[in-house]
């Protein structure tokens, strides 16, 4: 099921030396996303199965420049070569690739156990890409709910461990990160960050179009 989304990207950034080629930063990235929606090509088997190359490029052309692409299950080998050949089909018709752990465990039960399980899924995640396909972007926890509404430092701890793992492989790689509640804005201030990601990580809250 594909379900369309608004995103607010509230920027957490600071400039960067100018260069010949200006490195990527927040603010660029945001710019460049657009209008995005949510897709299941990596989530369900049929999603999977059934997935064509050919689809983004219809995206594309029906004005989509961003997707985020979920994901729920363990990270294999097979289905770390299928988010692959989806980045690249994304790169190869100017759709911009997100890439969203659903962390469905963590968000019912947000143990220690099950931190590090997220954690290590995003290890495994950045290593298999490294510093490869530089507008690929991570968006740590899926919209975070469920019982992570009540326990806001366990969130804070997981976006912490993940984002310094993440940039200690690859530095540039954009992290998104949403508040415990999806569509309230108000509870960004509450997100706590490593100071080194001021330039990479992207806060963002969105609203679905249904109700």
């Amino acid at each position: 099921m594909l379900k369309p989304f608004i995103a607010c990207a509230l920027l957490i950034s600071s400039g960067w030396a100018i260069a010949a080629e200006p490195p990527l930063t927040a603010a660029r990235y945001a710019q460049q996303l657009g209008v995005g929606m949510d897709v299941d090509w990596a989530r369900t088997e049929r999603g999977i199965r059934e997935f064509d190359p050919l689809v983004v490029r219809d995206f594309r052309a029906k004005g989509i420049t961003h997707v985020r692409i979920r994901v729920a299950d363990e990270p294999t080998e097979a289905r770390l070569i299928h988010l692959r050949k989806l980045v690249e089909a994304c790169e190869q018709y100017g759709v911009i690739p997100i890439i969203a752990y659903q962390a469905d465990e963590y968000k019912k039960d947000p143990s220690a156990s099950n931190e590090k399980e997220v954690v290590n899924w995003w290890v495994a995640v950045a290593h298999y890409f490294g510093q490869r396909s530089p507008l690929l972007g991570f968006d740590l926890i899926y919209d975070p709910s469920d019982k992570l509404n009540h326990n806001q430092s366990s969130l804070n701890r997981v976006y912490d461990k993940a984002i310094r793992i993440i940039h200690a492989i690859d530095p540039q790689r954009m992290i998104f990160i949403a508040p415990k509640l999806h569509a309230a804005p108000e509870d960004l201030p509450n997100l706590k960050l490593p100071p080194q990601s001021q330039n990479t990580v992207l806060a963002q809250w969105h609203i679905f179009p249904w109700g």
